[in-house]
Order: C-alpha cells, then sequence, then structure tokens
C-alpha cells in the first residue's frame, strides 16, 4: 500500500507535469505567434522606415536644390537692381543735361528772335527814312550800308 500510495503520487506528479508541460508548449506557442506577428510588424516598420528614410533624403536634395536656385535667384536679383539702379541714375543724368540743353536752346532761340526782331526793327526804320523825299543821298548811302550790315550780320 506504501508503494501504491507513492506510486500514485509520483503518478499524480506525472499527470501535473504533463499538464504543465503542455500548458508552458501552449504559452510557448501563443509567445511564439507573437513574436512572429512583432518580428513580421518589425520588418514591416523597418521597410517603411528604409522608404521614409530615402524620400526623406529625396527631400532634402530637393530642398538643398531649391535653396541653391533661391540663392541663384536672389544674387541675380541684385544684381539686376543694381543695374536698374545705376540706369535709373544714368537716365536722371542724361535728363537733368537735356533740360539744360533745352534751357539753353530756348534761351538761344530766344535772344535770336529777339535780335531778329530788333533788326527787322532798324530795317523798317531805314527803309522808312529811305522813303522819304527830304532824305540827302549820302544820308541814303549810308542807311543802304548800314542795311547790308545788318544782312551780313
Amino acid at each position: 500500500a506504501h508503494f501504491r500510495d507513492l506510486l500514485q503520487a509520483k503518478c499524480d506528479e506525472v499527470d501535473d507535469l504533463h499538464n504543465n508541460l503542455r500548458l508552458a508548449k501552449d504559452s510557448l506557442r501563443q509567445l511564439s505567434e507573437e513574436l512572429d506577428q512583432k518580428n513580421t510588424r518589425c520588418e514591416s516598420l523597418e521597410e517603411q522606415s528604409t522608404k521614409l528614410k530615402a524620400e526623406n533624403d529625396q527631400l532634402n536634395a530637393e530642398i538643398e536644390e531649391l535653396r541653391k536656385q533661391v540663392r541663384q535667384r536672389d544674387e541675380v536679383t541684385d544684381l539686376l537692381e543694381g543695374e536698374i539702379s545705376s540706369f535709373r541714375e544714368s537716365l536722371q543724368n542724361r535728363e537733368q543735361v537735356m533740360q539744360q540743353e533745352i534751357r539753353r536752346l530756348h534761351e538761344s532761340l530766344q535772344a535770336t528772335t529777339e535780335a531778329l526782331t530788333a533788326r527787322d526793327r532798324r530795317m523798317t526804320r531805314m527803309m522808312m527814312s529811305l522813303d522819304e523825299d527830304d532824305a540827302p543821298a549820302e544820308q541814303g548811302r549810308v542807311h543802304i550800308k548800314k542795311i547790308n550790315n545788318l544782312f551780313t550780320d
């Protein structure tokens, strides 16, 4: 009876170990499945990370190219602004010179007009004095010389 009790205890112990082993196998299988899922998810995330890194690198390269283009555009803009400023200054200088020339020509034209008007008046007076009947011949010759002088001026 003692061996029987001992054998029964050992059988119960083996049954318990068998149940524990089955539970451990189930747990191990469940953990293995979870690990596989996590592994698959990790691989998917690594692929996604690699793709995102490649896209990020491409975007960074595009950003750098855009920055380069912006710098070039800014350099050209600065150059053009300098050229435009210089051109405007040149135009203003030319306009001032032309305005001065216009004033000079206007003053010259006015002086010439005044001189011609004065000469025309003198010629008219001389011609009127020649037309007078009582003017002596010598005075007439002097007037003709003055009229000739006026034309040669």
